[in-house]
């Protein structure tokens, strides 16, 4: 009796066990076809304005390399949608994906970025570091028809920018500056930070650019 109900106990146990790890199976499975149904809508898109304003005394703008990436918060009603547009150098187009289809529009408001030297990047957030530089426009526009897309903007430094000079070789540490370490694309958020550099002077005693949040934004002073 002891015997066969130890026998009982163990098919249980194993038929528990295979239940569990297909269960998970399914689970893992339902997530995958969650991911993969995920609908992506594609326009092409003209940009009129560019990178301009940038660090040295040159206003015009600056021309695109291939591949170059432009994250953009279209709105819509009470929320915005986002899109991740990447330049095509050969024809000269920006190919655009976003996870909503936009709505047919002459002038709608959008946001821009564009991020220079970042530590990493997805379609949904953007690592920086104190060596990456950020050019923005939070007052764009886009108009649409059909799959035409055009976005005005003038992406314009959102970071001052400073170097240090000294002995050459040297390595000293930099407190009290503030850049910004992510960008989250979902949340259309910044993260700032305020780690302690440190920072080697190369062989002609300079260090890299450090981009610092402004003091003030409208001053644009660190």
């Amino acid at each position: 009796m002891h015997k066969s109900m130890k026998t009982i106990g163990v098919k249980i146990i194993t038929f528990l066990s295979v239940f569990l790890l297909m269960s998970a199976v399914w689970s893992c499975t339902e997530a995958d076809e969650d991911v993969a149904v995920d609908e992506k809508y594609t326009y092409r898109m003209h940009l009129e304005g560019g990178l301009t304003g940038t660090y040295h005394s040159e206003t015009k703008a600056v021309a695109w390399e291939d591949e170059t990436v432009i994250y953009l918060q279209f709105m819509k009603d009470s929320y915005s949608v986002t899109g991740v547009a990447e330049y095509d150098y050969d024809e000269d187009v920006w190919i655009v994906e976003v996870d909503e289809e936009l709505d047919e529009t002459d002038a709608d408001n959008c946001e821009a970025y564009y991020f220079a030297d970042p530590v990493s990047a997805t379609s949904m957030k953007v690592h920086l570091s104190e060596n990456s530089a950020v050019y923005g426009d939070q007052q764009a526009a886009y108009s649409l028809r059909g799959d035409q897309l055009v976005v005005k903007g003038y992406l314009t430094p959102m970071t001052s920018r400073i170097r240090f000079h000294g002995v050459p070789g040297t390595m000293i540490e930099v407190s009290g500056m503030l850049f910004y370490s992510l960008y989250n694309l979902t949340q259309n958020k910044f993260t700032e930070c305020t780690d302690k550099m440190q920072v080697q002077l190369n062989e002609e005693g300079w260090s890299e650019h450090i981009y610092a949040v402004f003091a003030d934004q409208e001053k644009r002073e660190m």
